[in-house]
């Protein structure tokens, strides 16, 4: 099933049916209410697509465009990094996994390659950075981090369509709402300007270096259930928790974001962030501080309120800021 946010799974509908937002959402809320709250919106939502005629498998869509649960799907863009091949042990038997980013002018994703032949392609260097290629039949997953899928049954090729200006941005959303916390709604794409008023101490966890799930330990291995004995690729996380003037909320970094944020080499970082002396220092330095904070709201099912993910951030410099704002003021003459 498509997985979609209600409101992306909304503007695709929109620009495949001509149909304003406004009258999707009139059809949602009345197919809603006619199965008496039996269904969600995006299954409402979905539902009423089928009644217009509007499929989502084997079309040919923008990067920015592509939702997950989306099938049999095509997509062109421009490879802009390519990840080194990553081999591991399933079920007794070595396989391999790649893992790329391609871009068009609105939006990136990543790609991942799971079929011996498709990787064989970039280790002979038939692909490479800057080639423009067109995926087909792949399948897209993922929550708030969309990725491509190509299975065996899926296809590479060069495509000869022209794409120059790519956007390279990994984590920021081209149709992000800038929000005050008081007006944050769950599954919601935001950008938040907000003061850090407190960072609590980190935690550690081990994922697997395939698909990034949380891994057992067992017999003193780590265990993946999808990919058997794995060497762990060590995490961290951090909780802070954010002030906008009005309200606080609660945000979580993680990986490049928590590294970016307290300003760290990625080669040790989960070393320093065990330096619990380093750890202060780096806390008095930040605590105060304003952002812009990018990300996804979720919801913390223990505490039962809204928190952000963050996927990006960006300290705000007042002159920088005074600047941009003082373009939006028309000052009259006396």
């Amino acid at each position: 099933m498509l997985q979609g946010t209600y409101r992306e799974l909304l503007e695709k509908i929109s620009k495949l049916t001509n149909l304003s937002i406004e009258e999707l959402e009139r059809r949602v809320d009345a197919k809603c209410s006619r199965l008496s709250g039996l269904i969600s919106k995006q299954g409402a939502a979905q539902i009423v697509a089928s009644e217009l005629g509007v499929k989502f498998e084997g079309q040919r869509v923008k990067v920015s465009d592509l939702l997950p649960g989306m099938r049999k799907t095509t997509v062109i863009g421009k490879i802009i990094q390519i990840f080194p091949v990553r081999e591991f042990i399933k079920k007794d038997m070595k396989s391999k996994v790649l893992n790329i980013v391609v871009a068009d002018e609105n939006s990136n994703v990543r790609v991942v390659f799971w079929d011996v032949n498709h990787i064989k392609f970039f280790e002979d260097g038939l692909f490479k950075t800057g080639d423009v290629v067109e995926l087909q039949n792949i399948s897209v997953r993922g929550t708030e981090s969309k990725e491509v899928h190509l299975s065996s049954y899926s296809k590479i090729q060069l495509s000869t369509e022209k794409i120059e200006n790519v956007d390279i941005s990994m984590n920021r959303n081209q149709s992000i709402a800038h929000k005050e916390i008081k007006d944050l709604q769950q599954n919601e794409r935001v950008k938040v300007r907000a003061t850090v008023v407190q960072i609590f101490e980190p935690r550690f966890f081990d994922t697997c270096p395939e698909c990034n799930k949380k891994l057992f330990f067992e017999n003193g291995l780590y265990h993946c259930e999808e990919h058997g004995n794995v060497m762990p690729n060590h995490k961290a996380l951090i909780s802070i928790i954010i002030d906008d003037g009005v309200e606080t909320t609660r945000a979580i970094l993680f990986d490049s974001i928590l590294i970016k944020f307290l300003d760290l080499a990625k080669d040790n970082f989960i070393a320093k962030l065990k330096d619990i002396t380093f750890f202060i220092e780096k806390k008095k330095e930040i605590l105060g501080k304003e952002f812009f904070f990018y990300g996804v709201v979720k919801k913390n099912a223990l505490f039962n309120n809204l928190e952000i993910n963050i996927s990006d951030m960006e300290e705000i410099n007042p002159d920088v800021l005074i600047a941009e704002l003082s373009k939006d003021i028309k000052i009259e003459e006396i």
